[in-house]
Protein backbone atom coordinates (compact mmCIF):
# COMPACT_ATOMS: atom_id res chain seq x y z
CA UNK A 1 0.00 0.00 0.00
CA UNK A 2 1.44 3.30 -1.06
CA UNK A 3 2.02 5.63 2.06
CA UNK A 4 -0.35 8.51 2.77
CA UNK A 5 0.00 11.66 1.62
CA UNK A 6 2.15 14.08 4.10
CA UNK A 7 0.14 14.87 6.78
CA UNK A 8 -2.31 11.79 6.22
CA UNK A 9 -2.85 8.76 8.45
CA UNK A 10 -4.94 5.68 8.08
CA UNK A 11 -8.39 5.36 9.50
CA UNK A 12 -9.22 2.14 8.21
CA UNK A 13 -7.54 -0.33 5.89
CA UNK A 14 -9.11 -3.41 4.08
CA UNK A 15 -7.61 -6.77 4.43
CA UNK A 16 -4.05 -7.11 5.25
CA UNK A 17 -3.30 -3.42 5.05
CA UNK A 18 -3.44 -3.63 0.74
CA UNK A 19 -6.09 -0.80 0.52
CA UNK A 20 -6.74 1.92 2.60
CA UNK A 21 -8.99 4.85 3.44
CA UNK A 22 -7.06 8.05 3.99
CA UNK A 23 -7.25 10.99 6.19
CA UNK A 24 -6.41 14.02 4.71
CA UNK A 25 -7.81 16.73 7.15
CA UNK A 26 -10.56 15.11 6.12
CA UNK A 27 -11.87 11.61 5.86
CA UNK A 28 -11.54 10.45 2.51
CA UNK A 29 -13.70 7.59 1.72
CA UNK A 30 -13.46 5.38 -1.75
CA UNK A 31 -16.73 3.32 -2.81
CA UNK A 32 -16.01 -0.50 -2.33
CA UNK A 33 -14.81 0.03 1.96
CA UNK A 34 -18.26 -0.76 2.62
CA UNK A 35 -18.94 -3.71 1.06
CA UNK A 36 -15.60 -5.82 2.64
CA UNK A 37 -16.06 -4.10 5.91
CA UNK A 38 -19.59 -5.38 5.87
CA UNK A 39 -18.35 -8.31 4.43
CA UNK A 40 -14.92 -9.36 6.67
CA UNK A 41 -16.31 -7.81 9.98
CA UNK A 42 -20.84 -7.18 10.33
CA UNK A 43 -22.05 -9.89 8.18
CA UNK A 44 -22.12 -13.24 10.01
CA UNK A 45 -22.97 -16.57 7.70
CA UNK A 46 -26.49 -18.05 8.18
CA UNK A 47 -25.43 -20.55 10.57
CA UNK A 48 -24.04 -17.63 12.83
CA UNK A 49 -20.66 -18.39 12.07
CA UNK A 50 -17.86 -15.60 11.46
CA UNK A 51 -16.27 -15.34 8.15
CA UNK A 52 -12.94 -16.00 9.07
CA UNK A 53 -14.24 -18.89 11.35
CA UNK A 54 -16.07 -20.42 8.29
CA UNK A 55 -12.95 -21.08 6.56
CA UNK A 56 -12.60 -24.65 5.58
CA UNK A 57 -11.00 -27.14 3.30
CA UNK A 58 -11.46 -29.93 1.43
CA UNK A 59 -9.60 -32.12 -0.80
CA UNK A 60 -6.51 -29.82 -0.06
CA UNK A 61 -8.18 -26.47 -0.83
CA UNK A 62 -9.29 -24.06 1.23
CA UNK A 63 -13.07 -23.35 1.45
CA UNK A 64 -14.09 -19.84 2.00
CA UNK A 65 -17.61 -17.78 2.21
CA UNK A 66 -18.58 -17.00 -0.77
CA UNK A 67 -19.90 -13.79 -1.63
CA UNK A 68 -22.35 -13.22 -4.54
CA UNK A 69 -21.90 -9.93 -6.35
CA UNK A 70 -25.11 -8.60 -9.24
CA UNK A 71 -23.45 -6.31 -11.12
CA UNK A 72 -24.45 -4.42 -13.94
CA UNK A 73 -23.23 -5.80 -17.30
CA UNK A 74 -20.66 -2.80 -18.49
CA UNK A 75 -18.93 -3.07 -14.99
CA UNK A 76 -15.40 -4.17 -15.28
CA UNK A 77 -14.02 -2.36 -12.20
CA UNK A 78 -15.20 -4.28 -9.13
CA UNK A 79 -14.32 -7.86 -9.46
CA UNK A 80 -10.61 -7.85 -9.82
CA UNK A 81 -10.20 -4.81 -7.13
CA UNK A 82 -12.20 -7.22 -4.56
CA UNK A 83 -10.31 -10.28 -5.67
CA UNK A 84 -6.98 -8.53 -4.60
CA UNK A 85 -8.48 -6.60 -1.85
CA UNK A 86 -9.78 -9.56 0.38
CA UNK A 87 -9.44 -12.61 -2.04
CA UNK A 88 -7.45 -14.43 0.67
CA UNK A 89 -10.80 -14.49 2.58
CA UNK A 90 -13.79 -14.52 0.39
CA UNK A 91 -14.42 -16.30 -3.01
CA UNK A 92 -15.96 -13.38 -4.94
CA UNK A 93 -18.72 -15.00 -7.72
CA UNK A 94 -20.41 -12.58 -10.11
CA UNK A 95 -23.94 -12.27 -12.37
CA UNK A 96 -24.96 -9.47 -14.70
CA UNK A 97 -27.80 -7.36 -15.34
CA UNK A 98 -27.81 -6.30 -18.96
CA UNK A 99 -27.20 -2.33 -19.09
CA UNK A 100 -27.80 -0.82 -22.38
CA UNK A 101 -27.13 2.47 -21.77
CA UNK A 102 -26.59 5.09 -19.01
CA UNK A 103 -29.82 7.05 -18.56
CA UNK A 104 -32.46 6.05 -16.14
CA UNK A 105 -34.97 4.70 -18.08
CA UNK A 106 -31.94 2.08 -18.75
CA UNK A 107 -31.37 1.66 -15.13
CA UNK A 108 -35.23 0.65 -14.24
CA UNK A 109 -34.95 -1.95 -17.29
CA UNK A 110 -31.64 -3.68 -15.42
CA UNK A 111 -33.78 -3.42 -12.45
CA UNK A 112 -35.81 -5.61 -13.97
CA UNK A 113 -33.97 -8.51 -14.15
CA UNK A 114 -32.97 -8.75 -10.22
CA UNK A 115 -35.30 -11.74 -9.58
CA UNK A 116 -33.13 -13.81 -11.91
CA UNK A 117 -29.78 -12.77 -10.82
CA UNK A 118 -30.90 -13.25 -7.27
CA UNK A 119 -32.16 -16.68 -7.98
CA UNK A 120 -28.91 -17.50 -9.65
CA UNK A 121 -26.82 -16.32 -7.09
CA UNK A 122 -29.08 -18.82 -4.21
CA UNK A 123 -28.13 -21.62 -6.45
CA UNK A 124 -24.26 -20.72 -6.38
CA UNK A 125 -25.25 -21.25 -2.59
CA UNK A 126 -23.51 -17.59 -1.38
CA UNK A 127 -23.62 -16.38 1.84
CA UNK A 128 -23.91 -12.69 0.95
CA UNK A 129 -25.78 -11.11 -1.62
CA UNK A 130 -24.85 -7.43 -2.93
CA UNK A 131 -26.21 -5.37 -5.37
CA UNK A 132 -23.54 -3.74 -6.72
CA UNK A 133 -24.50 -0.29 -8.87
CA UNK A 134 -24.84 2.91 -6.52
CA UNK A 135 -26.69 4.73 -8.85
CA UNK A 136 -29.45 2.08 -8.86
CA UNK A 137 -29.43 2.54 -5.71
CA UNK A 138 -30.15 6.26 -5.50
CA UNK A 139 -32.56 5.90 -7.66
CA UNK A 140 -34.75 3.68 -5.66
CA UNK A 141 -34.44 5.80 -2.70
CA UNK A 142 -33.87 4.72 0.41
CA UNK A 143 -37.05 3.06 1.18
CA UNK A 144 -37.28 1.16 -1.86
CA UNK A 145 -33.45 0.27 -1.54
CA UNK A 146 -33.73 -1.40 2.15
CA UNK A 147 -37.27 -2.84 1.05
CA UNK A 148 -35.70 -4.95 -2.10
CA UNK A 149 -32.55 -6.03 0.53
CA UNK A 150 -34.91 -7.19 3.08
CA UNK A 151 -36.89 -9.28 0.37
CA UNK A 152 -34.22 -10.40 -1.05
CA UNK A 153 -33.40 -11.75 2.50
CA UNK A 154 -36.73 -13.09 3.16
CA UNK A 155 -37.14 -14.97 -0.50
CA UNK A 156 -33.65 -16.78 -0.19
CA UNK A 157 -32.63 -16.40 3.39
CA UNK A 158 -29.50 -15.16 2.44
CA UNK A 159 -28.53 -12.16 3.99
CA UNK A 160 -28.33 -8.51 1.29
CA UNK A 161 -26.69 -5.41 1.24
CA UNK A 162 -26.41 -2.56 -1.37
CA UNK A 163 -24.13 -0.06 -2.80
CA UNK A 164 -26.08 3.17 -1.35
CA UNK A 165 -27.05 1.41 2.17
CA UNK A 166 -23.48 0.66 2.35
CA UNK A 167 -22.19 3.89 1.87
CA UNK A 168 -24.66 5.10 4.55
CA UNK A 169 -23.26 2.85 6.84
CA UNK A 170 -19.52 3.76 5.94
CA UNK A 171 -20.44 7.76 6.69
CA UNK A 172 -21.92 7.72 10.00
CA UNK A 173 -19.27 4.69 10.97
CA UNK A 174 -17.02 7.63 10.64
CA UNK A 175 -19.49 10.04 11.75
CA UNK A 176 -19.29 12.23 8.35
CA UNK A 177 -22.24 14.58 8.35
CA UNK A 178 -21.28 17.23 5.67
CA UNK A 179 -19.86 15.79 2.38
CA UNK A 180 -18.12 16.55 -0.88
CA UNK A 181 -19.51 14.32 -3.68
CA UNK A 182 -18.37 13.20 -6.80
CA UNK A 183 -19.65 10.70 -9.59
CA UNK A 184 -19.10 9.64 -13.70
CA UNK A 185 -22.86 10.09 -13.90
CA UNK A 186 -25.69 12.03 -15.99
CA UNK A 187 -26.91 14.52 -13.95
CA UNK A 188 -30.28 13.49 -13.20
CA UNK A 189 -28.62 10.35 -11.45
CA UNK A 190 -26.39 12.23 -9.44
CA UNK A 191 -29.23 14.78 -8.02
CA UNK A 192 -30.46 10.97 -7.42
CA UNK A 193 -27.79 10.11 -5.26
CA UNK A 194 -27.74 13.64 -3.66
CA UNK A 195 -31.29 13.73 -2.74
CA UNK A 196 -30.51 10.11 -1.25
CA UNK A 197 -28.19 11.07 0.87
CA UNK A 198 -29.85 14.13 2.01
CA UNK A 199 -32.80 11.98 3.03
CA UNK A 200 -30.68 10.32 5.21
CA UNK A 201 -29.47 13.62 7.04
CA UNK A 202 -26.08 14.13 5.42
CA UNK A 203 -25.59 17.85 3.99
CA UNK A 204 -23.46 17.67 0.24
CA UNK A 205 -21.64 20.82 0.58
CA UNK A 206 -19.94 20.38 -3.24
CA UNK A 207 -20.79 18.11 -5.81
CA UNK A 208 -19.85 17.80 -8.96
CA UNK A 209 -20.63 15.15 -12.32
CA UNK A 210 -18.92 14.12 -15.26
CA UNK A 211 -21.66 13.41 -16.87
CA UNK A 212 -20.52 10.32 -18.79
CA UNK A 213 -23.25 8.96 -21.07
CA UNK A 214 -21.45 5.12 -21.55
CA UNK A 215 -21.58 3.05 -18.77
CA UNK A 216 -18.65 1.25 -20.05
CA UNK A 217 -16.96 4.43 -20.23
CA UNK A 218 -16.98 5.12 -16.94
CA UNK A 219 -14.29 2.44 -16.16
CA UNK A 220 -11.87 3.85 -18.28
CA UNK A 221 -11.63 7.56 -16.36
CA UNK A 222 -7.70 6.90 -15.38
CA UNK A 223 -6.96 7.18 -11.31
CA UNK A 224 -5.68 10.15 -12.15
CA UNK A 225 -8.72 11.88 -13.80
CA UNK A 226 -10.79 10.81 -10.90
CA UNK A 227 -8.13 12.57 -8.91
CA UNK A 228 -8.05 15.68 -9.99
CA UNK A 229 -11.85 16.18 -10.31
CA UNK A 230 -12.24 15.19 -6.85
CA UNK A 231 -9.52 17.94 -5.67
CA UNK A 232 -11.33 20.68 -7.86
CA UNK A 233 -14.29 19.92 -6.58
CA UNK A 234 -13.59 19.58 -2.53
CA UNK A 235 -14.87 21.57 0.05
CA UNK A 236 -12.68 22.75 2.71
CA UNK A 237 -15.36 22.11 5.45
CA UNK A 238 -16.35 19.11 4.36
CA UNK A 239 -16.23 15.76 6.29
CA UNK A 240 -15.59 13.24 3.24
CA UNK A 241 -15.26 13.53 0.48
CA UNK A 242 -17.13 10.57 -1.50
CA UNK A 243 -15.81 9.29 -4.47
CA UNK A 244 -19.30 7.13 -5.88
CA UNK A 245 -19.97 4.87 -8.54
CA UNK A 246 -18.16 1.04 -8.49
CA UNK A 247 -17.57 0.85 -12.19
CA UNK A 248 -15.33 4.22 -11.46
CA UNK A 249 -11.52 3.86 -10.66
CA UNK A 250 -12.29 5.38 -7.32
CA UNK A 251 -10.23 3.28 -5.52
CA UNK A 252 -6.84 3.68 -7.34
CA UNK A 253 -7.37 7.17 -7.41
CA UNK A 254 -7.86 7.50 -3.65
CA UNK A 255 -3.80 7.16 -2.46
CA UNK A 256 -3.17 9.77 -5.58
CA UNK A 257 -5.39 12.36 -3.69
CA UNK A 258 -3.30 15.46 -1.62
CA UNK A 259 -3.78 16.99 1.52
CA UNK A 260 -7.70 18.61 1.19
Amino acid sequence: MKEPPPGCHSVAQVTNGRNGVYVCCRVIIWYFRPLLVLASRRCTLRGGESWRAACSTFGGRQLKPRVGLILPSVQIVTEPLFNAAAGEYVDFVATRLLLQGAGVTHLHSMDNQMPRAVEELQSARVDLIVSCCTASGALMGLQADRALCAEVERSTGIPAISTMLSIVESLNEVEARAITLVTPYLEELHLAEVEYLSTRGFTVLSDASQAIDDGFAISRVSPQEVAQFAENVWHHESDALLLSCMNWRAAEAAPKLGDC
